[in-house]
């Protein structure tokens, strides 16, 4: 489990299991503090199954690493970079900023 011993495994499968969630997940009508019209249940195309929500994450800011955080030691590393690097330009910290808001969103 790379040192981490987490309930996120279990998201993916739960979706996959419950027509309830589909149902209620499977169109964009999730609003939340840092979400609006989200939709969480997405089918992978490869696989025919639900996509795991935090890799629907990872490919928000594709030009920016830092931005796209889906794991908690990206968090620690995103408010690094957010509390250290001067010369981060304000659309990159901004990207930061709600890729922080949005997997804590979602991982509480």
């Amino acid at each position: 489990s790379e040192g981490s011993s987490s309930i996120k495994r279990l998201l993916k499968p739960t979706l996959n299991a419950s027509d309830h969630l589909k149902t209620m997940y499977g169109s964009p009508t999730y609003n939340g503090r840092n979400f609006k019209d989200f939709q969480w249940y997405q089918i992978d195309n490869g696989s025919g199954c639900a996509k795991d929500p935090y890799d629907i994450l990872s490919g928000e800011n594709p030009e920016l690493d830092s931005a796209n955080v889906t794991k908690g030691g990206g968090a620690v590393a995103a408010f690094n970079e957010l509390q250290n690097n001067l010369h981060l330009d304000e659309q990159d910290r901004k990207a930061i900023q709600n890729s922080l808001l949005r997997y804590c969103e979602l991982d509480t």
